[in-house]
């Protein structure tokens, strides 16, 4: 008996020994693809990510650089060095992991410039893609909002902790100078990284002539950061800007489209992905100035059943709004959204329940209580079914 036991015992440590072997070869192998790579860009922040990611990819792409970015959210994409694109397969839950795949792939296309999404929400989790994983030499960070506080809050100063867990070591930090904050300053402190703010001549550089030449809406603080980062890889202001302005929309790009249909001439502005109250309401002032030529706004709210929180936030928000006529609310939990507005009612106002509709019929339902000409605006949460539903207005747009 005692022979079995020594004998298991053996086993157990061969086992062991030979698993802790496999996670040590993995971590070298890993560690050897990274260093092949020039340069590593971990883009963060509550909105605009994806833009950035996109922007900076199509702007040292231009330049020739080899360059495969990724992106994640609703639609994760892998952009190609070619500017192809791929999706992201997953076969269960989003998880940080894939990151360790992509940038796998990214070594096997020989790619030198990476640059990635960040994905983690939850503060730890920050930590471990930026540490463990991702390794950037560059690390950005948009801009802080009142989004996903369930997790990162209670407070906005939380959330600047919770980015603060992802600025690499010995890197750079690019950020704008008006969301500096004592945080990042002690954390680049102490991880030895240096912070780069984006400079007024970039800002400056994005004048009007030049968001009118992009082929969708884009904010100028997100192509101005993006320009910089180029110009820190080595590419000028003048080269990446024209890779940039022939970028092709995006699922979730903020865009404008003239639709004519039934009868019925209208914009519609998409805002969908623009889900936090502070960026929702930054959009609908700056275009409710520069559409009011062309008559009723109204809001196409979609809502989602697993993101009740916002949907209250957001219906909180737009209560304090003027100048809307209506309100057609889409997707999944709108019930929560309806009974936040009627703690704000406002004289006139309707309010249309199109809940469960295919986008077919939300389409339909629009058109056939809007007048003759309006202005529709889409915000809320893109995810779900808002896709398909951005998906079917561009489609019968004139772009």
């Amino acid at each position: 008996m005692t022979g079995i036991n020594s004998l298991e015992s053996l086993v157990y440590l061969l086992l062991i020994s030979l698993l802790l072997s496999y996670f040590v070869i993995e971590q070298l192998l890993y560690t050897y693809r990274h260093k092949t790579f020039d340069c590593v860009i971990h883009v963060n922040g509550t909105r605009g990510k994806t833009g950035i990611v996109r922007l900076i990819h199509a702007g040292l792409s231009y330049a020739g650089k080899v360059a495969i970015s990724k992106t994640t959210g609703t639609n994760a994409r892998i952009i190609h060095f070619d500017s192809n694109e791929t999706s992201v397969r997953r076969w269960s839950r989003p998880s940080i992991l894939e990151q360790i795949r992509f940038l796998t792939k990214a070594f096997l296309e020989k790619a030198k410039i990476v640059i990635v999404e960040c994905m983690a929400i939850d503060p730890k989790y920050q930590f471990a893609s930026e540490i463990q994983i991702v390794r950037s030499n560059i690390g950005i960070i948009s801009n802080v909002r009142n989004d996903h506080l369930e997790v990162m809050g209670p407070s906005l100063v939380d959330v600047q902790k919770a980015f603060a867990n992802a600025i690499p070591k010995n890197g750079r930090l690019v950020l704008h100078r008006g969301e500096f904050n004592p945080i990042w300053e002690k954390a680049c402190l102490d991880r030895n990284t240096s912070i780069h703010f984006v400079e007024d001549n970039t800002l400056e550089f994005v004048s009007d002539r030049i968001i009118s030449q992009f082929r969708y809406l884009e904010h100028k603080e997100n192509i101005a950061m993006a320009l910089q980062v180029c110009e820190m890889i080595g590419v000028s202001k003048e080269v990446s800007i024209q890779g940039m302005m022939a970028m092709k929309p995006y699922p979730g790009a903020l865009e404008l489209l003239r639709i004519q249909f039934f009868g019925k001439d209208f914009f519609f502005l998409n805002a969908l992905a623009a889900n936090d109250p502070e960026s929702s309401r930054k959009i609908w002032t700056s275009y409710k100035q520069k559409l009011s030529e062309y008559g009723i706004f109204q809001l196409l709210f979609h809502c989602r059943e697993d993101r009740m929180n916002r949907s209250i936030q957001l219906a909180q928000e737009i209560a304090k709004w003027e100048g809307f006529s209506t309100i057609f609310l889409t997707g999944e939990g709108t019930q929560v959204a309806i009974e936040a507005l009627k703690r704000y009612p406002k004289m006139g106002m309707q309010v249309f329940n199109l809940e469960g509709y295919p986008p077919e019929q939300v389409f339909e339902s629009i058109l056939a209580n809007s007048p003759l000409r309006f202005v529709l605006v889409g915000i809320g949460n893109i995810g779900g079914e808002g896709l398909e539903i951005v998906k079917l207005f561009k489609n019968r747009s004139s772009h």
